[in-house]
């Protein structure tokens, strides 16, 4: 009876250590790919965020992410229709080139190509505005991220801003 006593109190007072350290605040956040990371490398969650950003740096994080997710979402439609287009393009020019001796074919190809070429090259060029505004708001929230530590009183002795003598700076 007494070693189970005993071993209950022990895991107690385990548990009861182990819940006076807070576990580890990041003391630096970088921004990689449209996402932000503790300086051990761990990826923020929208929560965890939350939790660690001031209202205003969050609000900066969650429309940067906001963003990124909308300039990914439009560059790789812009990427799958310039792709289309430049398919179609490479085929009519093969019938000019092989098959047919008429320009008919070919210029429908171009018409065809081009209707999807130039807009995926309008939607990649848009794109690009909003990885920069996505990726500076983001690296605005990460740099204006600073951990919530204690001060540490400084103690010295000699000259001081009032005097000489004995000062403690916190």
């Amino acid at each position: 009876m007494k070693k189970i006593l005993t071993l209950t109190i022990l895991v107690l007072l385990s548990v009861t250590a182990r819940a006076q350290y807070i576990d580890g605040v990041p003391q630096s956040l970088e921004r990689r790919a449209g996402h932000l990371y503790t300086d051990d490398g761990t990826r923020l969650s929208q929560a965890a965020a939350m939790s660690l950003l001031s209202e205003d740096m969050y609000g900066m994080y969650s429309s940067g992410r906001h963003l990124y997710k909308a300039g990914v979402i439009v560059s790789s439609i812009g990427g799958g229709l310039g792709a289309i287009g430049i398919t179609i393009f490479a085929l009519s020019l093969d019938n000019l080139l092989h098959r047919s001796n008429s320009w008919v074919p070919y210029l429908i190809g171009v018409s065809f190509a081009s209707a999807f070429a130039v807009p995926g090259a309008a939607l990649l060029l848009t794109s690009i505005p909003l990885f920069c505004i996505a990726n500076a708001r983001l690296k605005k929230a990460a740099e204006g991220y600073s951990p919530r530590t204690a001060y540490v009183p400084q103690l010295s002795l000699g000259a001081q801003p009032s005097g000489i003598g004995l000062g403690i700076r916190f």
